[in-house]
């Protein structure tokens, strides 16, 4: 059995000392052996503190580590009586702490007793006693499973933005690749609806992924890669190196070759299985001939396009996961008037319109962010899940 100094320190010494790093320990408690930042004295010091930390009136006469332990453990009487705690349930769910103003911390949890009592104990972290000292409310929320509980919290910190939270916000990482009228070149782009684009794709939930794509597309289809400034009656040097059509001939047309260019793609992506198999057939050539750095580089391809792919497919399903969620979110009721936040949970409430996903106004952001929590909670409970 174990007896951690760290909870000792924040439990005895929570208004006294600024952190519970040893050496401020060692140096409140004036200790002999003084922390050198070896084994030896930080074993020493840790000793010398306990010392100290035994002495404390409420845990002196404790009979045994359990004992203490059971202590450090337990809730804060001072703070059970200021949030009124009753039958807090061993479930999955979401608890907000909230003053009268604003949401302070919004947290998800497969426990949601256990995770609260942290939150209140008297080893209670820095973070966690910066959240109980700001709020003056805590509402929790029993939900079915981790996944929805997972999705409710983002849904709440992404409206709300509590101070307290540092993860969880909409991240400002979706890309789109464009093909636009008055450019001869593909481009990368964070706006999903912008003026003078003929095609897009998307959406690519990392910049890495939307430019490998765009290598992708632009080895496919041999797409100009140079600038468009019509002054020259020869091609290019970029244009000769990489054996594609040249913008800066006098006589290029950027019209047309707009116009073919989203004929290929829009032909190329209404049946994506035809480019699978051409790139499973040459990938088996090179391999036969071996050619392995051909092979590679259509393996690489092949990767993408199927990655692609499955993402797609993954987007169809998540409205039937959100069905769910929707019906679980009409229980919340929060109303916004003057910057003031007014955070109820009663089953019978049913206002929940900000919460729910509408065309019109739920932006492509939220969405692909929500997914990426999903594949990313998917992947880290089962391997290989993705495109079944």
């Amino acid at each position: 059995m174990t007896l951690d100094t760290l909870n000792l320190s924040r439990a005895l010494l929570r208004t006294k000392v600024k952190n519970h790093k040893l050496v401020t320990l060692s140096k409140y408690f004036k200790t002999i052996n003084q922390n050198e930042h070896n084994s030896k004295a930080d074993v020493l010091t840790t000793y010398e503190v306990f010392k100290h930390l035994s002495l404390f009136d409420e845990i002196k006469n404790k009979v045994s580590i359990h004992r203490v332990n059971e202590f450090l453990s337990s809730i804060d009487l001072n703070l059970k009586k200021k949030f009124n705690l009753q039958n807090i349930p061993t479930s999955h769910g979401v608890y907000v702490f909230s003053n009268n103003r604003s949401l302070n911390y919004v947290g998800k949890s497969s426990n949601l007793k256990n995770r609260i009592n942290s939150h209140l104990s008297h080893s209670r972290s820095y973070k966690s006693n910066k959240i109980v000292n700001t709020s003056n409310s805590l509402k929790v929320m029993n939900l079915p499973n981790e996944l929805i509980s997972l999705i409710v919290e983002q849904r709440l910190i992404n409206k709300f933005k509590p101070q307290l939270n540092r993860s969880g916000r909409i991240p400002k990482n979706i890309y789109w690749i464009k093909l636009k009228s008055n450019k001869s070149n593909l481009e990368i782009s964070k706006i999903e609806l912008s003026k003078n684009t003929i095609f897009q794709i998307g959406p690519f939930l990392s910049y890495t992924k939307a430019k490998n794509f765009k290598n992708f597309l632009d080895n496919r289809f041999e797409t100009v890669r140079c600038k468009n400034n019509n002054s020259r009656k020869t091609k290019c040097d970029i244009s000769i190196l990489l054996n594609s059509q040249c913008a800066c001939i006098d006589s290029f047309n950027l019209e047309k070759y707009n116009y073919n260019l989203r004929k290929k793609l829009d032909l190329f992506f209404s049946d994506t299985s035809k480019e699978v198999k051409r790139l499973n057939d040459k990938l088996n050539t090179y391999s036969n001939e071996q050619n392995f750095e051909e092979a590679q580089k259509i393996k690489d391809y092949l990767s993408l396009l199927q990655n692609f792919l499955e993402f797609n497919r993954f987007k169809e399903k998540i409205n039937v996961l959100d069905k769910q969620t929707l019906k679980i979110l009409e229980n919340f009721n929060i109303e916004i008037t003057d910057n003031r936040v007014n955070l109820k949970i009663d089953l019978n409430d049913e206002d929940i319109e900000f919460l729910e996903i509408h065309p019109e106004n739920y932006t492509i952001i939220n969405f692909y962010s929500e997914l990426l929590l999903i594949l990313r909670f998917i992947r880290n409970k089962e391997a290989n899940t993705i495109g079944r």
